[in-house]
């Protein structure tokens, strides 16, 4: 990571957050294996603790999901790697929550801070869209007289279009034969 050029960032199918923070990180742990981890293991670590803590009013619910995302398989291998897979899950274990509750209780102020950690997601890894375009949905058609009330929160979502914007020219080339890891389906497929 400490040798890769601020280009080579607009490659990447994620956004600037986990780059970021690593790079905040580093200047202060160093560059070495463990350092560059560390931030993984706690991401990955702090996910079920989160849960247990505030996931669910009910708590069995909230030893289970906290349970299961302890001994989630992958969450070790995330866990112990210097990519942004731990953050992203910690991020989408706060969204879950924080979305749980704007839909038992709708308001502006919550609906803010599902769209701050929403944008932190997508800002992490671009597949984040697609859970919160499903969570947002969800909340337009399960609380449909909010919407007039929690709209403004929207607006929060503006570093996401401009990094976006900046990023385009990345994804428009992502589509194309021979860059992405995945082969290209075609339309007649």
């Amino acid at each position: 990571f400490p040798t890769r050029r601020s280009s080579d960032l607009l490659n990447e199918l994620g956004g600037p957050v986990y780059y970021m923070l690593l790079w905040t990180w580093e200047k202060l742990a160093g560059d070495g294996d463990l350092a560059l981890r560390l931030p993984s293991l706690a991401a990955a670590l702090a996910a079920p603790v989160l849960i247990l803590f505030a996931g669910h009013p009910d708590r069995k619910m909230r030893l289970c999901w906290s349970g299961i995302c302890a001994v989630w398989i992958p969450g070790f291998a995330i866990a112990t790697e210097a990519r942004s897979y731990a953050l992203l899950f910690l991020l989408a274990t706060v969204q879950a929550i924080v979305f749980l509750r704007l839909l038992s209780a709708p308001s502006l102020r919550r609906a803010g801070f599902w769209v701050a950690v929403t944008g932190a997601i997508i800002l992490t890894h671009y597949f984040g869209l697609f859970i919160s375009a499903i969570q947002g949905a969800i909340f337009i058609v399960a609380r449909r007289r909010s919407v007039a009330t929690t709209w403004p929160a929207l607006l929060g979502f503006a570093p996401v279009i401009l990094w976006m914007l900046f990023h385009l020219s990345f994804l428009a080339r992502l589509g194309g034969a021979g860059v992405a890891w995945q082969s290209v389906v075609p339309p007649r497929a």
